[in-house]
């Protein structure tokens, strides 16, 4: 095996984007007849995945602030914070079949190595430090938990009201989202049934005409998609009143919506204008805004 020493003219290079540029040549590039072990230190930085949406996982406005870098490994995996009290430790080889996600055997020569330092607390576990899988799914909950606990407390309980007052009075409801939003929204075209109302799911193939007077709710992260900028300028056309659930700060539905109802919360393409208009998101693919539809309706 070969120690690769982590420095440049001299020096340790402690730049992440450099780090994470000899980690993809040594892999691709350099051909040698024995594996590679290599340590090193970033500067404060988060890590990103091959296939993560930096926008869902990561606040950019903190990270620039705060000037913390941003960089894509070329492997797979979660978003992970290095700063100069982490030491980093990588292993580089061929590809022998066997190994894929078996993470114990570049581990345990480490933990070996430790307790024979004196650490004889030193144990190999699960992602994150974790004493295994079960452990990681409750902080993992907990931390989706939390981030929606924090949602809630942002918004403000007048637009609740507004909300449950817009549909106390309206009759006939129609309800319109996409995506995933579109689930959650869904559901609660259901929940109005169950509780008496003339409710109607937009794509529906019953769903009859809008006519004056009637309530109909858009949910939509980014307050800006072509086919809802559509539908919802044509019911307000038909005499609806358009109520908008949405965290952005920005978008051509709130320009026409009568009323906007303001969720807190990471959404794909939403703008916001402070940090006070969203809670940071942890968690991947950008769950939060519809996790907190499913809750709030």
């Amino acid at each position: 095996m070969y120690l690769f020493d982590q420095k440049r003219n001299g020096k340790e290079v402690r730049d992440p984007r450099y780090n994470y540029a000899i980690a993809s040549f040594l892999a691709n590039e350099l051909q040698l007849d024995e594996s590679i072990m290599r340590f090193y230190i970033n500067q404060p930085a988060v890590i990103i995945g091959k296939h993560q949406n930096a926008f869902a996982e990561v606040n950019l406005n903190y990270l620039e602030k705060e000037q913390i870098y941003l960089v894509r490994r070329s492997s797979g995996g979660g978003s992970v914070y290095h700063d100069q009290g982490t030491l980093i430790y990588g292993f580089i080889g061929d590809n022998d079949h066997d190994s894929y996600q078996d993470f114990s055997r570049f581990t345990q020569p480490i933990v070996r190595a430790l307790q024979r330092l004196g650490v004889k607390e030193a144990q190999f576990g699960g992602r994150n430090g974790s004493g295994g899988k079960m452990d990681n799914f409750q902080k993992l909950t907990k931390n989706a938990l939390d981030e929606l606990s924090q949602v809630f407390a942002k918004m403000n309980e007048e637009d609740v009201r507004l909300l449950l007052d817009s549909i106390e009075k309206t009759e006939r409801i129609f309800l319109l989202g996409a995506g995933r939003e579109g689930l959650s929204t869904r559901e609660f075209a259901m929940r109005l049934m169950h509780l008496g109302k003339e409710a109607h799911w937009l794509w529906d193939d019953t769903t009859p005409e809008v006519r004056p007077g009637d309530l109909f709710i858009c949910a939509c992260g980014s307050a800006d998609v072509s086919h809802e900028n559509v539908i919802c300028n044509n019911a307000k056309q038909a005499g609806a009143n358009l109520l908008l659930i949405t965290p952005s700060s920005e978008g051509y539905l709130l320009s026409i919506a009568d009323i906007v109802i303001k969720v807190p919360s990471m959404a794909y393409k939403a703008v916001y204008h402070s940090e006070d208009d969203y809670v940071a998101i942890n968690q991947t693919m950008g769950n939060q805004f519809e996790q907190a539809l499913l809750i709030v309706f």
